[in-house]
């Protein structure tokens, strides 16, 4: 009676860590694919690129997202599993969890790691991207183009940083181009990094000491997505510790599970009665 009670005891544990997974899972999924779908939050994933060998946070969001959908699989495992008292698939479950919760807790050093790389550097990236590789490199080119777009803003320091740039000798024919047409107030109808249409059509030729505010965004790129991507990691972050916990309670459910079905005495009948006929 008294090991039929705590087997009971042990099954509600485990049906509670499913349901909390399972919530858990569901939201970080969606805030995955939030981060990777909006045009907004996918500019902090897109920077990766300044670091092409160490594509820290994009690997980390990769990790969650499989780590969610790992999330869904172990709920249906481990309920049909606390039903049918079946310690094969509770074992493999908590084999899962283990890896769930390893690669949440490596996705977190990643979203750290990244932070401390955009603390340290961003602006010496950033000023690279638009002096010497914008308009010179087309993912450079785009991905600034967006960040301009969205954060309003022109440069890493201001819009001077384009003065004398690869881009302003080699697309200025003619007629001098101080800023990109990213830079400009732009219509209502418009999206990066191609369909850019500014509510000024000559807001590229105005000087530096002219450039009005109601048509330029002269102020700097640096502080706003230095700000931008470390709400993002910090987010990410998060989001992996709090997975890395919810995994490790469900794991430890999982195994006093296992411990009091595989010592009931119902079960040692079962498996000598199997024995017996074998």
């Amino acid at each position: 009676m008294v090991s039929r009670l705590s087997i009971s005891c042990m099954k509600a544990w485990s049906f509670f860590a499913c349901s909390l997974l399972f919530i858990y899972g569901m939201l970080l999924l969606g805030v995955c694919l939030w981060i990777q779908l909006d045009p907004r939050r996918r500019v902090a994933l897109d920077y990766v690129s300044y670091h092409e060998d160490d594509p820290l946070l994009k690997t980390a969001v990769t990790m969650l997202t499989a780590c969610s959908a790992v999330s869904i699989l172990v709920v249906i495992l481990g309920c049909f599993a606390s039903c049918k008292n079946a310690l094969c698939i509770i074992g493999f479950n908590s084999f899962l969890l283990v890896l769930a919760m390893t690669a949440t807790m490596v996705a977190t050093f990643l979203a750290i790691a990244f932070f401390d790389k955009v603390a340290n550097g961003m602006d010496g990236y950033l000023y690279d991207l638009v002096h010497r590789r914008y308009g010179r490199e087309q993912w450079a080119t785009n991905l600034v183009d967006t960040v301009q777009f969205y954060h309003k803003c022109c440069g890493s320091n201001s819009s001077r940083d384009y003065l004398f740039s690869y881009w302003q000798i080699t697309h200025s024919p003619g007629m001098v181009h101080y800023v990109p047409i990213s830079c400009c107030t732009q219509r209502q109808n418009t999206y990066p990094p191609y369909n850019l249409h500014p509510i000024d059509e000559r807001c590229q030729e105005f000087p530096y000491d002219k450039q009005l505010p109601s048509a330029i965004h002269a102020q700097g790129c640096q502080q706003k997505v230095t700000g931008w991507i470390i709400e993002n990691c910090w987010l990410i972050a998060a989001l992996a510790f709090t997975a890395s916990l919810l995994y490790a309670f469900a794991l430890i459910a999982e195994v006093k599970l296992f411990r009091r079905l595989f010592n009931a005495p119902t079960m040692h009948e079962t498996y000598a009665t199997q024995f017996a006929t074998k």
